[in-house]
């Protein structure tokens, strides 16, 4: 499993134990994050692999369903979304819809058939498919917690 970011290459490694996630938890409350998959198997099996990790997910199974989730929901810290979806508004649309609603929002990308020829902005991500859902969930808590304000 790699992880793609815009400066490069990152190896992603499976986390021996999950349990530094309680920490996280206790900070956020379980963090809202938006998964847009167009798949309900793939989008299934992410949910719940998410969920058991202690995300709360909330699910969009098109871009519109996307959009309508980002601007009635003030609480989504991530958005984590299939590239290519059907219609005329695609996981990047979606991405940098997210920016500008969430401007602290982490966003990432994922797509089987490669990267997208639309450019990203700073601080999105690109994971390539298949990739193992607990990974995906470690990266987002480890994302998440680098934006955490304390006031």
């Amino acid at each position: 499993m790699r992880l793609l970011v815009q400066s490069g290459v990152q190896q992603a490694k499976t986390p021996r134990s999950l349990n530094w996630l309680n920490t996280i938890r206790v900070m956020l409350a379980d963090p809202v994050i938006l998964l847009v998959e167009n798949d309900e198997l793939v989008r299934t099996f992410a949910s719940e692999c998410f969920r058991d990790t202690g995300l709360d997910v909330v699910e969009a199974a098109n871009g519109n369903d996307a959009l309508r989730v980002l601007s009635s929901r003030r609480d989504i810290r991530a958005v984590f979304t299939e590239a290519f979806l059907p219609g005329k508004i695609d996981g990047i649309e979606i991405a940098y819809r997210a920016r500008e609603v969430h401007s602290n929002c982490v966003v990432a990308v994922t797509s089987g058939r490669g990267l997208p020829e639309r450019e990203f902005a700073g601080g999105m991500h690109f994971l390539h498919k298949p990739y193992r859902a607990e990974i995906v969930a470690g990266f987002l808590w480890s994302e998440i917690s680098k934006r955490i304000t304390v006031d």
